[in-house]
């Protein structure tokens, strides 16, 4: 590349701009206006997040860890399921984003401070909403595993007893790719 070329291609261009304003305006405005308009046009915010739950222990303390969900803007309860094949279903149909299994042992184990696993079933077809949704399962977790364990000093050396396992659907490796390109070529 020789700099001899590289001034004459910018005298043209400057010759170009000089006799034609209107596209040095566009060059200016046009990304400026892009900016305002996706600045504040497009969020990346999450919120009301379609989510069931199949509670299998039906007692006082797991009707409050699904109140947690209920009372959080990024969560919108569809529905409370009986069985896996109903939440496959909402799952399948694309009405929920997350479902959440709540095992039968659930309140014996956080009172005795054993372990508790729930399993969290995320649609990864939209990787980012699901990525963003465990997020938010995994901080509603911790906030009511606190107060679980808030003033009980005998459990103070314990884990957690919140165990939260993940299974994503659809798209198991949350690939943006997976679901980027064909929303591009749609």
């Amino acid at each position: 590349m020789k700099v001899k070329r590289v001034i004459a291609v910018a005298k043209k261009e400057y010759y170009q701009i000089k006799r034609d304003l209107r596209s040095l305006i566009l060059a200016f405005a046009l990304p400026s206006v892009l900016m305002l308009l996706f600045g504040y046009a497009i969020t990346l915010d999450i919120k009301d997040i379609p989510i069931a739950f199949w509670d299998q222990d039906h007692t006082q303390k797991s009707k409050e860890f699904i109140r947690k969900f209920e009372e959080s803007r990024y969560f919108k309860v569809k529905e409370k399921v009986h069985n896996y094949q109903q939440m496959q279903k909402l799952l399948d149909k694309g009405e929920i984003k997350i479902g959440l299994v709540i095992p039968n042992d659930f309140s014996n184990n956080i009172s005795s401070g054993n372990e508790v696993s729930i399993q969290t079933l995320l649609d990864g077809s939209d990787g980012n909403t699901g990525t963003i949704g465990l997020g938010y399962v995994s901080g509603l977790t911790s906030s009511y595993t606190s107060n679980v364990l808030k003033g009980k000093k005998k459990f103070l050396n314990l884990k957690p007893p919140l165990d939260y396992r993940v299974r994503v659907w659809y798209n198991p490796d949350l690939k943006s790719t997976n679901f980027i390109i064909p929303g591009l070529i749609a």
